[in-house]
């Protein structure tokens, strides 16, 4: 593969540009009400596939509050209800320091292809910028899927014309990979930073 041939770089956002855990929002709100466990809201929430829903844009905010609300009586008002949910992240400088070098190279289209819902998305991009550089976006709830479903690979594919042989996607979950890679993308998955950092010093020696 000549170094001509990778023109894209996909970037995920969860846990490859940014850290996150949903569990600081189970257990916040947990903590918040005192009357349930943080497994048992967690397992309702895990059971009935409403951060999918949520991601997917099947759910609004508002709504998946108000499910919540129903089934475990809660008092919490809506607005810190989303300030928990919205306290999940930390940063990842490393990645960061990457993002900003392979946009300032100009040698690469950049993309973010992220399952992230509408609450999460504009507070990324106000705490953590370096997101928003990344022009040209295909953010799950905007097209009722999620990945690993084919669908919205598909649909970034056809949005910026992009060829999955000329493009180099960077993920943390296995299963977006498998996909990615079954459609023709050369894929890392995200782990150890320095691990992205040897991996593509390595593709652009090949080229």
């Amino acid at each position: 593969m000549s170094r001509k041939e990778i023109k894209n770089i996909i970037f995920d956002l969860g846990n490859t540009l940014v850290f996150f855990d949903h569990n600081y929002f189970f257990s916040g709100i947990a903590s918040y009400e005192k009357r349930f466990s943080t497994n048992a809201f967690r397992g309702y929430i895990v059971e009935h596939r409403l951060m999918e829903k949520l991601g997917s844009g099947h759910l609004t905010g508002k709504e998946f509050y108000k499910i919540l609300k129903k089934e475990f009586k809660l008092t919490i008002s809506y607005k810190r209800f989303v300030k928990i949910y919205r306290d999940i992240f930390w940063a990842n400088k490393p990645m960061e320091k990457f993002l900003k070098k392979i946009i300032k190279s100009k040698k690469f289209n950049v993309y973010l292809l992220s399952n992230t819902d509408h609450l999460h998305i504009p507070y990324l991009y106000k705490i953590y910028p370096h997101i928003d550089l990344i022009k040209n976006k295909v953010i799950s709830y905007r097209t009722g899927h999620i990945k690993p479903d084919k669908e919205i690979y598909e649909h970034i594919f056809e949005k910026y014309g992009i060829d999955p042989k000329e493009s180099y996607f960077i993920d943390d979950m296995p299963d977006n990979i498998k996909i990615g890679k079954k459609l023709g993308l050369t894929t890392h998955l995200y782990t150890y930073h320095d691990d992205l950092e040897k991996e593509f010093k390595l593709l652009l020696k090949k080229s």
